[in-house]
């Protein structure tokens, strides 16, 4: 915490400096605040209906499939928006990609699935996470 006098604010310690790279970590993933920045309520392409590409939405059918269907099929136009809308959609591992944004609406829940067998093993990038054996993920 810190204390205020006048208004000039006192740290009662300096940060370490992992402490600092992880605060400028955070900053930097701080979307733009700037007014020329994009509305991210509306991203650039079009409106990908999982159901469309298959998905039930009722909480027992594995939706997997067709959401990653549908993110695919964003990105491949170069990226839109893939909502969940009104239902419970069973999911396993889905891969996010570029540009594209999924959307979780009101009255729509994405549930992760208790089947072990619906994430498959991923090899993350980071090597640390894969000795951590963090290879199971639901996004």
């Amino acid at each position: 915490m810190f204390t205020a006098r006048g208004s000039v604010m006192k740290f009662p310690r300096r940060l370490s400096r992992s402490e600092r790279l992880v605060a400028i970590l955070v900053l930097a993933c701080v979307p733009s605040l700037h007014s020329d920045a994009a509305d991210p309520a509306s991203p650039a392409g079009g409106v990908y209906n999982v159901r469309s590409y298959g998905a039930v939405g009722d909480g027992k059918t594995l939706d997997t499939v067709a959401i990653q269907n549908a993110i695919d099929a964003a990105a491949r136009d170069g990226g839109g928006t893939v909502p969940l809308s009104r239902g419970v959609f069973l999911s396993g591992t889905i891969r996010l990609k570029n540009n594209v944004t999924l959307f979780v609406e009101g009255g729509a829940t994405l549930l992760a699935s208790t089947n072990i067998a619906d994430y498959p093993d991923i090899t993350p990038e980071i090597i640390y996470l894969y000795r951590a054996r963090f290879t199971k993920s639901l996004i």
